[in-house]
């Protein structure tokens, strides 16, 4: 991959080459120069009608999203899905997942792992980043240490060692997530070897990024990518429509409209979770929890709300994942749940906060409170704009982190949105050292999730796809399973440059 270019129609090495022409037209019979000329003409009208698919190099895509990551810095914003979105343009990891999840070399030639607690990686060779300087062992251990201070790494010739007091299973999927991405630190600076520079950054407004032209990575088509943060739903299709940007946002409750729209819609798997997080202070009885959890009609949520897009949750990682989501019953059972409701002698009126910029929020929360009076629970279902001091119950959505399950879901049970409490993931027996070492299976994640959800500090609503609507200007998206985005090959037709 080392600064290689695409040797295809409309590639650099391509640029500047006139379409083939007939060498001559005869001249000396009849109608034999008109049939020439007519010839030439079909032949470049032909030759126009080729380029215009072919990627070019070259413009500007516009993107717009709702997210407004704070910052650039990977450490800083490791909790942020829209800082996840952004990242792989800007940096690389020491591994990377392929489609199907399994771990492959990235910046990371290849690993080795050498105990239950040490890991052995080399880097790869000619990496350089933004501003020229090379990658060395000396930048990732630096950057390694920043993200997980608990670690012990060190670096040993081209190698670089990591080592912890706790066993380190499937750490090369670990090493994939954005937190752990390597970036060169200095003079105020956060610099990436990924395929794009910052040209500007106004955090929660705009970023702009520039190609680089010299880079590992092959040199993208698109110049650059223009990023608007902090843009509604509505805002973006208005833009979409009046030509202003090339990328928005679709929310799942939309996707159903699809069809009746002449708009390229592109839909992820089911990769957001959406899930009630009880506060700790305010509902201690255990009992009310769960009469909440039984009480949810997620086929309904699903059906209706949904339009059938995505899938109801009552586990915590999406069936396309995992595979066994129906081991987790998702059927209400109201009768339980008022019998519960009974003996925790709930009375008071309960709080539910959703985000007041998510129209589907707004849905779902009115319905999980129509199902909770169901079962005799009085729930009030508020806007986020209300300020609630300490909300009874929330509701959330967040991103997966990855799409290796045991990573996934140690990522949720780390993040303070839905305080989870979750056991150590244990890797099988250490097979022979070397490249794709055993990874946490799948019985030991669900061991885990059962464990976690089993006190309903946190109750799975639904999974939703990411969705995305493209202008015709945008030549060569495609989908993708997690929702991120394919950049690599994106180019833009001559009217977007």
């Amino acid at each position: 991959m080392c600064s290689s270019l695409r040797l295809v129609a409309g590639s650099k090495k391509a640029r500047g080459k006139s379409p083939p022409c007939l060498a001559k037209t005869g001249r000396d019979k009849g109608g034999a120069t008109s049939l020439g000329v007519f010839l030439l003409a079909a032949l470049l009208l032909a030759s126009a009608a080729r380029a215009e698919t072919r990627p070019r190099y070259g413009g500007t895509l516009r993107v717009e999203m709702r997210a407004a990551p704070p910052s650039l810095d990977p450490v800083a914003s490791a909790q942020d899905e829209g800082f996840a979105q952004i990242a792989p343009l800007l940096y690389d990891t020491l591994v990377r997942l392929d489609p199907s999840g399994r771990p492959m070399p990235s910046l990371a030639s290849s690993w080795q792992q050498e105990s239950e607690h040490r890991w052995r990686l080399m880097l790869r060779q000619g990496v350089r980043y933004s501003d020229g300087s090379a990658l060395t062992p000396a930048v990732a251990v630096r950057s390694l240490h920043e993200a997980n201070p608990d670690w012990n790494v060190h670096a040993i010739g081209d190698a670089v060692i990591i080592e912890c007091e706790q066993p380190l299973p499937n750490l090369p999927a670990f090493l994939t997530l954005p937190r752990n991405s390597i970036v060169l630190r200095g003079e105020g600076k956060l610099l990436g070897s990924g395929a794009f520079r910052v040209s500007e950054f106004q955090a929660g407004r705009r970023l702009s990024l520039a190609a680089l032209e010299d880079g590992w990575h092959e040199r993208p088509f698109v110049d650059a990518i223009d990023i608007q943060f902090n843009r509604l739903p509505r805002e973006q299709m208005m833009d979409l429509e009046l030509g202003r940007a090339d990328i928005v946002e679709v929310a799942p409750d939309q996707l159903a409209r699809a069809p009746q729209s002449s708009r390229r819609i592109f839909a992820s798997d089911p990769v957001d979770l959406l899930a009630l997080r009880f506060s700790h202070s305010n509902l201690r009885d255990r009992r009310v929890r769960e009469a909440i959890a039984l009480a949810v009609d997620r086929d309904s949520i699903y059906n209706v709300l949904l339009q059938r897009h995505g899938e109801p949750a009552a586990g915590l990682l999406p069936n396309w994942i995992t595979g066994y989501s129906f081991l987790f019953p998702a059927t209400p059972q109201v009768a339980r749940a008022r019998q519960l409701r009974g003996e925790a002698k709930q009375s008071a009126p309960l709080t539910l906060v959703y985000d007041a910029a998510d129209p589907l929020a707004r849905l779902v929360a009115e319905r999980i409170a129509l199902n909770a009076a169901d079962a005799g629970i009085a729930l009030k279902a508020l806007p986020s704009t209300q300020n609630v001091i300490v909300p009874d119950i929330e509701l959330v959505r967040m991103r997966l982190a990855s799409t290796d399950p045991g990573v996934a879901l140690t990522d949720l049970a780390r993040t303070d949105r839905l305080a989870l409490t979750m056991p150590e993931l244990v890797a099988p027996p250490l097979s022979a050292p070397g490249f794709g070492a055993d990874r946490v299976g799948l019985s030991e994640v669900y061991r885990a999730t059962v464990a976690a959800l089993q006190d309903h500090w946190a109750v799975p609503i639904a999974y939703l796809p990411a969705a995305c609507t493209v202008s015709p200007r945008v030549r060569n998206w495609t989908r993708t399973r997690d929702g991120s985005w394919p950049i690599d090959d994106v180019w833009l037709a001559a009217e977007a440059r």
